[in-house]
């Protein structure tokens, strides 16, 4: 079974009531009611956030490379969680759209045309012949109105439901990537996968030193302290891949929960005010508009009143001949754990047994005498 998309095709619209893009643009260019503010304005900070994404997840930008181990953490769970994504930018410009034509929608001067005419009638006898066809003449002026009335009824019956579904959306795909995000953390606890990359790591920087060892017994005798030099210097390095490991580790679950946070807080809140309106059928217009203005409050501030930030990890600050190499396992190791998190691995050989940090540091050390 296939696994739906976060922030897929949404898939109950109604086609009748979508913008054209100028029509889009146009409300987008537009001022906010009594500011100065733009709708587009809106959206800047998370326009901004999204661009920067979507360039992590080119091929040829990441081909590219330039980023720091910081970066590389921060866009990589971005660019997994889903939150920043074109359909979500989308769904809260429809909204806002959708809502303005709502809020432009004007019952009060039919109704009160209605109540007046009705009222002049009422003042008329109909009993006198000079006054029946003017009393018909009213009449057909209401009628005229009550169809303007019912006209906008259904617009409105059409736009509410448009916004309810809407708000629906992004609820439902913001409790996918609170989900996600429960997950990436669960195995980001996973001891194996610490251990399992640790091992790794150890086993290919105990493959460099052994190939500069190697390399120095061709050019010459090397001396039992040479050797133990090397040894030296391999442990010391191995043991400071093993603490990146955990340390990485929990930088990178310390992201996933700033972003399952504030998906959860939203989620929380859209749900509310969403069952509100499906909960009271026959509520008053200016009421039902204050409830939807209250969620694109909330939508509004969704993509606008965030902030993730990487955990900081303690930097590699040693000036030896093998800093880089240890720099370039660290981004190494953060590839593969964004890769794994994204379902680009294999899992299945995560729960083979491997030997503890410390033993399997020991033994190599040993080996390379």
């Amino acid at each position: 079974m296939t696994r739906k998309k976060i922030f897929d095709l949404r898939t109950q619209v109604n086609d009748n009531l979508q913008p054209t893009q100028e029509e889009m643009l146009q409300f987008l260019e537009s001022t906010v009611a009594q500011s100065q503010r733009k709708h587009r304005d809106d959206f800047a900070y998370y326009l901004r956030d999204l661009k920067a994404v979507e360039e992590f997840e080119s091929p040829v930008k990441r081909g590219i490379g330039g980023y720091s181990i910081d970066e590389q953490k921060l866009l990589g769970v971005l660019s997994h969680s889903h939150f920043f994504n074109r359909s979500l930018k989308l769904a809260v410009e429809q909204y806002m759209y959708h809502l303005n034509r709502l809020r432009m929608l004007d019952f009060k001067k039919p109704q009160a045309f209605v109540r007046a005419v009705q009222e002049e009638i009422n003042n008329l006898n109909p009993k006198k012949k000079s006054n029946r066809t003017k009393i018909a003449n009213l009449q057909a002026r209401i009628d005229k109105r009550n169809e303007d009335i019912e006209a906008l009824e259904k617009n409105r019956h059409d736009l509410t439901l448009e916004l309810k579904y809407i708000a629906l959306y992004v609820r439902d795909n913001l409790v996918s990537i609170q989900k996600l995000c429960e997950a990436s953390i669960a195995v980001l606890f996973n001891t194996q996968l610490a251990q399992k990359m640790a091992h790794d790591m150890i086993e290919d920087v105990k493959k460099e030193f052994k190939d500069e060892l190697r390399e120095q017994m061709l050019l010459g005798p090397v001396s039992v302290q040479e050797a133990e030099k090397k040894k030296e210097d391999f442990v010391k390095h191995s043991k400071e891949l093993s603490q990146l490991v955990l340390q990485e580790r929990h930088s990178l679950r310390n992201l996933y929960e700033q972003v399952r946070d504030h998906t959860k807080k939203y989620a929380i809140k859209l749900d509310a005010p969403v069952r509100q309106i499906e909960g009271k059928k026959d509520e008053r217009f200016e009421e039902e508009r204050e409830i939807l203005g209250s969620i694109e409050e909330e939508l509004i501030s969704l993509i606008s009143d965030y902030r993730f930030e990487v955990k900081k990890v303690a930097k590699i600050t040693r000036k030896d001949e093998h800093a880089n190499l240890i720099i370039d396992k660290q981004k190494e190791m953060m590839h593969r754990l964004l890769d794994f998190l994204q379902g680009n691995l294999d899992d299945s050989d995560v729960s083979i047994q491997v030997e503890p940090a410390a033993a399997q540091i020991e033994q190599a050390g040993q080996a390379m005498l």
